[in-house]
Formats: structure tokens, sequence, C-alpha cells
């Protein structure tokens, strides 16, 4: 099945090469977390489909540090609400909305 906390500590130490402390506090978040490792993997994914729309838009005026530079200026928000910083974002044209406090379909 998996790893002990244990094994899972030593992996870290040995092909990451984490500190012993360290290893440990990773893996036990891994556990008690176990979608911890997911999301790293998913915003890793926003962040690359980001990129590739910022590079697409920019044209010849993209450099990496042009995006780290925008991505970094707005903080530790989600990504999915840097795509609408950015106008990035694909608007979908069947839009909920309220309207005089109903919920309508556009």
């Amino acid at each position: 099945t998996g790893l002990t906390l244990e094994e899972a500590t030593q992996l870290l130490q040995d092909k990451v090469r984490m500190e012993r402390h360290m290893a440990f506090g990773e893996a036990r978040r891994y556990t008690m977390s176990p979608t911890y490792q997911s999301s790293y993997l998913l915003g890793r994914e926003q962040i690359v489909s980001l990129r590739s729309e910022f590079a697409a838009r920019a044209g010849s005026d993209y450099t990496p540090k042009s995006f780290h530079d925008k991505l970094c200026s707005y903080g530790s928000i989600p990504v999915s609400l840097i795509f609408f910083g950015l106008r990035l974002a694909r608007i979908a044209t069947n839009i909920s909305f309220i309207r005089g406090g109903v919920l309508c379909q556009h």
C-alpha cells in the first residue's frame, strides 16, 4: 500500500535532500491533508495555462520576466482570479446574473 510516516520522511531526505525536520513536517502534512499535493499540481497547471495565454497576447513583447512580474503583482490570490485581472478569461455566452434579486439566465 503506502509508505509509513518514517519511510516518507526518509524518502524526502534522500531524494529531495530536505533536512529531517522539514521532511517530517512535509510527510506529516501529506498524511493529514491528502489533497495537499494535488493542489500544488492544479496551481501549476493553471499558471502554465495563464502563461501561455499571456505570451500569446503579448506576442514579441513577451518575456518570462514580464509574466513573472505581472503574476507576482497580484499577490497570493487564486490563479483563476488573475485570469480575470489580466482579462484573459473566456466569458461564456450563457452567463447567470442577478436582476432585481432574481437569478436569471442571459
